[in-house]
Parts: C-alpha cells; sequence; structure tokens
C-alpha cells in the first residue's frame, strides 16, 4: 500500500522506524505487521525489574515540541513482543510511538513490554512523563489493541516531570479506545491508569478491560487516573493502590 512498511520482523520495524522519523513533517509512513515480532533482548535489572537497556526507542518521543507520528498502523492481529524502553533522563513521550496525532492504531498486540523511565535520584521529576506501552501521548483512535503482561515504571520522583502514565495511552487528547485491553502492572507517580493516565474532554473508552497491578503516588484509577471524556462497558479487575484512587 502507499506509504506503508509491512514489517515481518524486527529488522524491518527497525527499518520503518528510521524511515518514520527521517521527515515526520512531510511524510507519513504507515505501518502493518506480516507477523508476531519479538525483539531482541538484554538481560533485567534485578533492582527496578526493568531491563538492563532498551531495545526500543520511541517513535517521535523525547520532547513534545517534537512534532508527532501522522501515521496509521494495522497489527493484522500480530504481537509485538519484548519492547523494552530505558530512558533516565529528562525525555518525555514514552511508548512504541511518543507522540501521535491523529492515527488509526488497530488489532495491534504487545506482550512482555518492559517501560522504566525517570531518575530515582531526582526527587524533583526527572523525567517520565506521559508514558504507555503503544503511545505516550495522542488524539489518534485504538480499537482492537491488547498489551499483555507487561510492565511501566517510573523511577522519578514528585515532580511533573513524572505524570501521566497509563498501561496503553498516557495521554488521550483526542480520540477513542474501544475493545482493548491491559494485562501487567502499571507503577507510576501521579495522573496514572490501566487504560490512560490522562482523558480529555470529548474523548471515548469504551468495552476495555484491565487486569493485573495499577499503583501511584497520587491519582490513580483501574481505567484512567484521570477522566474527563465518557467512560462505557469498562471492566476493572487490576489492584488499585495510591492516594485518590479508585477502579
Amino acid at each position: 500500500a502507499p506509504n506503508t512498511v509491512i514489517a515481518h520482523n524486527a529488522i524491518g520495524l527497525y527499518k520503518w522506524r528510521e524511515m518514520a522519523t527521517e521527515d515526520p513533517t512531510n511524510k507519513v509512513i504507515n505501518l502493518e505487521l506480516g507477523a508476531d515480532i519479538t525483539l531482541p533482548t538484554d538481560g533485567i535489572d534485578s533492582d527496578t525489574d526493568g531491563p538492563v537497556k532498551g531495545n526500543w526507542t520511541p517513535v517521535q518521543g523525547g520532547s513534545a515540541s517534537v512534532p508527532p507520528y501522522k501515521g496509521s498502523i494495522d497489527g493484522k492481529n500480530h504481537t509485538i513482543k519484548n519492547m523494552y524502553i530505558v530512558d533516565k533522563t529528562i525525555a518525555s513521550g514514552h511508548g512504541f510511538i511518543g507522540y501521535s496525532d491523529g492515527g488509526i492504531f488497530k488489532d495491534l498486540k504487545f506482550d512482555g513490554a518492559k517501560i522504566v523511565v525517570g531518575d530515582a535520584t531526582d526527587f524533583l521529576g526527572g523525567g517520565g512523563k506521559y508514558v504507555g506501552v503503544i503511545s505516550g501521548s495522542s488524539d489518534g483512535n485504538f480499537d482492537n489493541c491488547h498489551v499483555t503482561g507487561s510492565t511501566l515504571k517510573s523511577l522519578a520522583g514528585s515532580g511533573t516531570d513524572s505524570e501521566i502514565m497509563g498501561g496503553l495511552v498516557g495521554q488521550l487528547s483526542a480520540g477513542k479506545i474501544t475493545n482493548s485491553s491491559f494485562n501487567g502492572t502499571v507503577d507510576g507517580n501521579k495522573r496514572v491508569g490501566g487504560v490512560v493516565g490522562e482523558q480529555a474532554k470529548g474523548t471515548e473508552i469504551v468495552n476495555c478491560n484491565v487486569s493485573g497491578t495499577v499503583k501511584a503516588s497520587l491519582i490513580v484509577g483501574g481505567i484512567a487516573g484521570t477522566a474527563k471524556g465518557f467512560v462505557g462497558m469498562c471492566t476493572n479487575e487490576a489492584t488499585v493502590s495510591g492516594s485518590v484512587s479508585g477502579g
């Protein structure tokens, strides 16, 4: 299809990422999965339960000022396995996509993803804002997207840089998430949820399920940390803990 990369293995996925970031302002490079893809792994840090180093750099991540990814992803019900992201800098926008604008993400699965962000020695924040397995921040539409056996963890302190973490999407600023699920652990600081960390007015979360553990210091929900949009036909089966928390 025009402007579409079909990835069958990790090399293809890395090549798509390279093409999608070459000229994000003028070029839209869509992604389609042609098979289940396992990214190469390199051990787990026993202190954080996170990866020693990352095997994925978010597409258009790092800062809210970068041009967002404007393409779409059709997973064809295939799974991306063992995506590891490690970023202990002040960067923001962590996930398969850092920042996305208006795309359609459908029939996409992630298994065994591990995201570790922030700096445990910086109690003023130290990075880790806008974190989600699929997208750190997005105004796109997500349908039939599922994340299983995955862990998101912020090491940062109490500053605003360590806010807004969701199992699927960190911040949903427009669009909707439907028929999707998260299973695993979300361990953040503030505005943390199993589906999204922060849901804006006018957005929708419909027919979604969360299981596992969702915890944070402040403002945490099984479905959404903060919700200003519509939430319907959703089920939370996760253990939720933190100040100002709810299922």
